[in-house]
């Protein structure tokens, strides 16, 4: 009697092939998600073991009893005792996956696994040192990234529907529509590379300085904003120890498989080639000079900045504006210095870069600015703690009662995550992150609201100039007409602060500041660019360190380690629903009164569910917050609607019902007071003319709202 056909056999080896991959997939993520250390991840396994045979020999002695009981033969007995209980069992999975060892194996045999080359440097004399780098190629990173439904699901809506005149990402910027590669290969690959130094141990103590290290991370950028911007997307392509850093090998097989990409490009799916290059690279001030073979000082060199030719001696309260830096003077500088031995640089350029073998990418127009590094944690954290010391020089407040206010004042639960810093007696400077300056500057209207005793006082106009250039700066969608209104805005700015404060020079990044309007016309939003997404991910490679407790060939261990955890999402766990809903119940139109009716009268055919809140591409909408529904023919003539039910159709629609408020703009804080209602209405999130949802804060008896950024989409 023959007991299991090769139909029931196939069958079998499908369901447990399944069950072994699903198992093998729960261990990365014990270690990627939930940060378990593998010692404690084979510690569970060892234990599953023996639960595995406990359960056997419970199972089988089960089957027997049951089996006898229907009188089925002895010898069918133990055939489906033997098939059953093996399957049951986990057989497979505690044979495969048993080890920390054959994990591994299993991971670069079955997931999106790319394999980490070590690379030797070499000395001057091209001898190799006992100094070396791990290096992910970039093309088998990419090629595993397109097994991920959700990466193939963007590529198919790649090249985006753009709106002339409107900057709402990079591709929209005069450097990616004017790049030959991109023209003739529309469908090519932008790559977003990002460099920067991280210390993965205290850089207090013994061992500051010993484990610092530079990574090199990518991204795609024909993914949007906020897939780029999740750290699990983020992919590492390189990393040294920092002392070992010699840009020009670092880089050597990663420009080889860029080079690669420009002129054959890769296979991203059966029967699909394309080819791609570097969009643009992004990082710090000293990371981006040191890679496009700049001076790595900011405060002593005649030339400071990468994007013009500003010289010191000319860099003054006058602010003027120098020759744009472009690919010919890098050469005129690279073949001084060449014929020209004892000359050190030219012009602020020392070196080459690795990146000008790259046929369609050039470091002059490549390396965007980072608002976080520049603006707020150069600029604003330094001019906003000027005037507040000259507020309180004035008497308005002291800094025991604005602390007092920062501590105690009731957030929301996003400003809440990004808490201003508390400052000290003798503060210089406002301290804490860049998000936290930003949040400080955004709030500080409401914080001291009762405290300022002169509306036309200049420090306090200093204040609210410097205020709307981070809300200008920092808008995800631009009108390419009004960045010369931000161009006003910054010279005044600069004009009023060199009045004010004569004694305390200028600084460097106040001049970045000028060229912010045109480099938002070429790179698109610069709030699209800014590095503290890839920064976040320094904060994984911190995990497996600290988890690992081993330092010998610290960068092996954390180059697999890193990409047996991407191997993990890119299996489909970094998969995460454009809509999520929370406490869904029917909607019932009667239950409500005639405006709200009225209202929602042009959906009433649908079947609607309602809730309190939804999350739509990362963003949490949630009832009693507040959306911009339109502007005007101004900057501040804005209208809002309050929240008030979020309806979810059957195809997965969703619509915000909303209270349309009348508004008051208020100048003097920069802040929009809600008034009575002016009407009702039902909308869908992608018809508002701004995504970011708005907390309503009560000051002083009244309901009010401060922009996170500007709206520069007037008419």
């Amino acid at each position: 009697m023959e007991l299991f056909n090769d139909s029931d056999t196939s069958a079998e080896c499908g369901s447990q092939t399944e069950l072994c991959h699903s198992a093998a997939l729960f261990y990365p993520k014990l270690e990627s998600k939930h940060k378990v250390p593998s010692s404690t991840v084979q510690a569970i396994v060892t234990e599953l073991k023996e639960l595995r045979d406990l359960n056997k020999e419970n199972l089988e002695s089960k089957l027997r009893t049951v089996l006898a009981k229907h009188k089925v033969e002895h010898g069918n007995i133990s055939n489906i005792v033997e098939e059953t209980s093996s399957a049951a069992s986990l057989y497979v999975y505690q044979k495969d996956l048993a080890s920390d060892y054959l994990r591994k194996k299993y991971y670069q045999k079955h997931l999106c696994y790319t394999e980490p080359q070590q690379f030797f440097f070499c000395d001057a004399d091209g001898e190799k040192t006992d100094k070396f780098f791990h290096y992910f190629p970039i093309l088998t990173t990419i090629e595993n990234m397109f097994k991920d439904p959700n990466v193939r699901e963007q590529f198919e809506k790649w090249p985006p529907e753009t709106q002339p005149g409107i900057l709402k990402d990079f591709f929209d910027g005069s450097i990616y529509d004017e790049n030959e590669f991109f023209k003739n290969n529309p469908d090519a690959l932008p790559v977003i590379l990002f460099e920067d130094a991280l210390e993965i141990t205290s850089p207090i103590g013994s061992a500051k300085g010993k484990h610092k290290f530079v990574a090199v991370y990518m991204v795609l950028g024909f993914c949007s904003p906020e897939w780029r911007s999740h750290v699990d997307n983020i992919q590492l392509v390189g990393l040294c120890k920092e002392k070992d850093l010699d840009r020009e090998q670092f880089y050597k097989p990663l420009i080889r498989d860029i080079k690669q990409m420009e002129d054959v490009g890769l296979e991203i799916f059966e029967g699909k080639m394309v080819k791609g290059t570097v969009a643009f690279m992004s990082g710090d001030d000293l990371g981006m000079h040191g890679l496009i073979g700049m001076l790595e000082s900011f405060s002593r060199v005649e030339f400071f900045y990468r994007f013009c030719l500003i010289a010191r001696p000319f860099f003054g309260p006058d602010f003027p504006f120098a020759a744009r830096r472009t690919a010919k003077d890098f050469e005129v500088a690279l073949d001084r210095l060449g014929n020209e031995p004892g000359l050190a640089s030219y012009q602020g350029i020392k070196t080459t870069s690795p990146f000008h073998e790259c046929k369609f990418y050039h470091v002059s127009r490549g390396t965007p600015p980072c608002l976080a590094h520049d603006l707020f944690e150069g600029v604003v954290c330094h001019d906003l703690a000027l005037s507040l010391k000259k507020l309180v020089e004035k008497k308005w407040f002291d800094v025991a009662y604005l602390n007092q206010r920062i501590e105690h004042f009731e957030y929301s639960v996003e400003d809440r995550r990004d808490k201003p810093v508390t400052l000290k007696q003798n503060f210089t400077k406002i301290g804490g992150s860049a998000c936290q300056v930003w949040s400080f500057i955004r709030l500080l209207p409401l914080l001291i609201r009762f405290k300022i005793l002169d509306f036309n006082d200049e420090i306090w106009d200093l204040v609210l100039r410097l205020r709307e250039i981070v809300l200008l700066v920092t808008a995800p969608a631009v009108k390419v007409d009004h960045l010369s209104y931000l161009e006003f805005q910054i010279l005044n700015y600069l004009d009023l602060r060199a009045a004010l404060f004569p004694m305390v020079p200028m600084r460097p990044k106040h001049h970045y500041m000028q060229h912010y309007p045109e480099l938002i016309k070429e790179f698109g939003p610069l709030i699209r660019l800014w590095t503290l997404r890839f920064e976040g991910k320094h904060k994984r490679l911190k995990e497996i360190a600290q988890s690992s407790h081993n330092f010998i060939n610290i960068t092996k261990t954390l180059s697999e380690k890193h990409e047996y955890s991407q191997s993990y999402f890119r299996a489909g766990a970094s998969y995460r629903p454009e809509l999520i809903i929370s406490r869904e119940m029917p909607f019932n139109p009667d239950l409500y009164h005639e405006d709200v009716r009225s209202a929602v009268s042009p959906i009433a055919h649908q079947t609607l569910m309602q809730c309190d809140k939804v999350t739509f591409r990362g963003v949490e909408y949630r009832t009693g917050d507040a959306v911009i529904l339109r502007q005007g023919r101004i900057c501040n003539d804005l209208s809002f609607g309050v929240i008030k039910l979020v309806l979810v159709a059957t195809d997965q629609s969703f619509f915000l019902l909303l209270e349309e408020k009348n508004v008051d703009y208020l100048p003097h804080l920069q802040t929009f007071v809600f008034e009575s209602t002016a009407c009702w209405k039902c909308v869908q999130v992608l018809d508002l003319i701004d995504y970011q949802p708005l907390h309503v804060y009560s000051s002083g008896g009244v309901s009010c709202v401060t922009l996170k950024h500007g709206i520069m989409l007037w008419d």
